[in-house]
């Protein structure tokens, strides 16, 4: 049995797969917009949403990949990015299976020696990625553009069979009634 912590990780790995195959079917005059609160550039926020989780499992495991994506790099294209969520996504979800709460590496930050906790590690994974796929469909709803839902409800519905629809209101800032009323999404 999947230990359900370890659903985190792949709704993490669908939803950032899912947004790259939205995005690799917009104009590559999308990945330069932007809007106020967010990280920077869509592709901006994308290369560094990947080379940061690239760096989540080189800290828990002092392996770098030799390909590695790096924000310095800039814009590659899409399949490097692909490849390398494919690798750390795994990497990370195999570190989440196995990992006991307690475990920690020894290294080092900022030159002084520290305790890495790995489940710090694994908890900022989950969150940052998140926070930067919001920001990239904040900016493309900013722009007019459809998004993918990427939450754990779209996750379910699209992975497990059984779960039933939810009749839920399309991401959008709002929709109005017949009546005029607005509804917003929870």
């Amino acid at each position: 049995m999947t230990p359900a912590i370890v659903h985190l990780y792949h709704h993490n790995n669908w939803a950032n797969a899912k947004l790259i195959e939205v995005l690799a079917q917009q104009p590559e005059a999308v990945l330069e917009a932007t809007a106020p609160g967010s990280y920077g550039k869509i592709g901006e926020t994308l290369v560094h949403l990947v080379a940061a989780q690239e760096r989540y499992v080189s800290r828990l495991t002092a392996t770098e990949r030799p390909e590695a994506v790096k924000e310095s790099g800039g814009w590659q294209g899409f399949e490097p990015l692909r490849t390398s969520l494919e690798w750390s996504g795994y990497e990370l979800t195999k570190l989440a299976e196995k990992t006991p709460d307690t475990a920690y590496r020894d290294t080092e930050y900022q030159g002084r020696p520290v305790k890495l906790m790995y489940a710090t590690v694994l908890a900022q994974a989950i969150n940052h990625a998140t926070e930067h796929r919001v920001n990239i469909t904040t900016i493309l709803a900013a722009e007019g553009i459809e998004h993918p839902e990427l939450d754990a409800w779209a996750y379910g519905e699209e992975t497990w069979p059984y779960l039933p629809r939810l009749g839920r209101l399309p991401r959008t800032a709002a929709r109005l009634t017949a009546r005029g009323e607005r509804l917003t999404r929870s």
